[in-house]
């Protein structure tokens, strides 16, 4: 052979020997993701942080844009923004509906998706945010189902979906499936117990003449005044749940709570350790944890002089002034027993006069900002409740 034709040979044996080896490492990185997939979640104990993780270590490796795992709520009907890497604060927000956009249509039609040039697909919804950047990105949706049961979808933008990334969102859909199937169930069994404890705060309440569906009327008025300030969609779960639960420690002061006549000052003391009560009632139960803080601050004052007595001022956190201003509301316009209950204008004018002292006056403000809307509330709750 000559010279020529050996080096030649080398030459090419030598591109040969750098694809396999790009191969083989190309085959260890996902070997690698393979296993990090299964181990992280295997052996979660908060799937959605642990999945955020791996979204994010994906999107580097493989260099995508942006990478999310969309959930179906039932109680919406809508797809939801469960775990992401790439995508801003207002797209995580974005919610869509089944049929809606490429992922809405994978989804509900149970079928991958996949499209070039996505900016320029009729179907793709840019994550409720147009971007010229959309124009040269590939993009795809890959329906997340368990036993037929369609459950969400694995959405992806990058500059290319190659072979090798398809493995991989694979193997994490796969991972994914019993882990959900069984963080379904979980929620499932968590509803049905908050359901359980609503289903006997009402009643206890319903035994009273005074208290007769006022933690439904003060979460309406919590769910009123949390989107007058706007707040994001995980902070009014939290209010519509630590709302309706604020009253909980009432479960362990029964013969107070029911008691048709007038408190004695010992009673009425002892009714004051009913946001302590409440506190230690629910640390057992994880999935609530974020409900605590109102359940044990939603009668501390901005002036310090509430109980417990452990905050004051902006120490009270916001989801809590917002329950405190909605109880102390309820309380003005319904019976007490030493009281009938006030008209809507007096109570218009006492929340004036406490705000600043008992109740954030920002909030308050807020609150009352729109008295022909907030009449026609209280009425319709009147009547409902």
């Amino acid at each position: 052979m000559k010279k020529r034709d050996l080096k030649e040979e080398l030459f090419y044996k030598k591109v040969e020997i750098e694809k396999l080896e790009g191969r083989m490492k190309e085959l260890e990185n996902s070997l690698k993701f393979y296993t990090n997939i299964v181990s992280a979640l295997s052996h979660s104990r908060d799937l959605k942080s642990d999945l955020e993780v791996l979204l994010s270590d994906i999107k580097e490796n493989y260099r995508l844009d942006e990478i999310a795992v969309l959930l179906y709520n039932e109680e919406t009907g809508l797809l939801d923004v469960y775990a992401a890497s790439g995508l801003s604060d207002v797209k995580r927000e974005k919610t869509f509906l089944p049929g809606e956009g490429i992922s809405g249509e994978a989804f509900r039609e149970g079928k991958i998706i996949e499209v070039e040039r996505a900016g320029r697909d009729p179907r793709f919804k840019h994550w409720g945010i147009p971007s010229p950047v959309y124009l040269s990105k590939s993009f795809i949706s890959i329906p997340i189902i368990i036993d037929s049961l369609k459950i969400g979808v694995l959405s992806v933008t990058a500059d290319a979906i190659t072979p090798s990334l398809k493995n991989v969102l694979f193997t994490l859909i796969n991972s994914l499936i019993p882990i959900l199937n069984l963080k379904m169930e979980k929620e499932r069994q968590e509803q049905i117990f908050f359901e359980t404890l609503i289903g006997i705060l009402d009643l206890i309440e319903s035994m009273s003449p005074f208290f007769k569906g006022h933690s439904q009327r003060v979460a309406r008025y919590a769910k009123f005044l949390g989107e007058k300030a706007k707040l994001p969609k995980n902070e009014m779960d939290v209010l519509s749940k630590g709302s309706l639960l604020h009253d909980i420690g009432k479960i362990g002061l029964i013969e107070i709570t029911i008691k048709k006549g007038k408190l004695t000052p010992k009673e009425m003391e002892k009714m004051k350790e009913h946001p302590l009560i409440g506190e230690k009632f629910m640390r057992r139960f994880e999935f609530l944890k974020d409900t605590i803080p109102i359940i044990k601050y939603h009668h501390e004052r901005i002036d310090g002089k509430g109980y417990p007595g452990e905050l004051s001022s902006n120490e009270i956190p916001l989801l809590v002034r917002i329950v405190s201003i909605s109880d102390v509301y309820d309380a003005i316009t319904s019976s007490r027993p030493y009281r009938r209950e006030r008209p809507f204008k007096y109570a218009i004018e006492e929340m004036k006069k406490v705000k600043g002292s008992q109740l954030d006056a920002e909030l308050v403000d807020m609150f009352i900002s729109d008295l022909k809307e907030l009449k026609e509330l209280t009425y319709s709750l009147k009547s409902i409740f």
